[in-house]
């Protein structure tokens, strides 16, 4: 953001009364909650049911496993061992 920007919308804020602030935060929370859900399903749109994926657990051992769900903000899969992990998008990689 510019500083002229900001200065400005520092300015407008400053002569909001309380009822009109916690409108404008409502606003904003909303905002970064649409944000929010546009990069999970951009990170969610390369992966598909069935689709073979690998992540890095905590400890940099490798998992390699199989797409069961797409669930809202994470992607179900099996390893081949039975093990189940429910894996942020950003975390895997596609195998194929």
């Amino acid at each position: 953001m510019r500083d002229i920007d900001r200065i400005m919308i520092e300015g407008f804020i400053e002569n909001l009364n309380k009822g009109d602030l916690v409108d404008l935060n409502r606003l904003i929370v909303d905002r970064i909650r649409i944000l929010d859900q546009i990069k999970t399903s951009e990170n969610m749109s390369g992966f598909y049911r069935g689709a073979w994926v690998i992540f890095r657990k905590t400890d940099g051992s490798k998992v390699f496993g199989r797409i069961e769900k797409l669930n809202k903000k994470t992607i179900s899969m099996l390893t081949n061992e039975g093990h189940r992990y429910n894996v942020p998008p950003e975390l895997l990689r596609n195998l194929e």
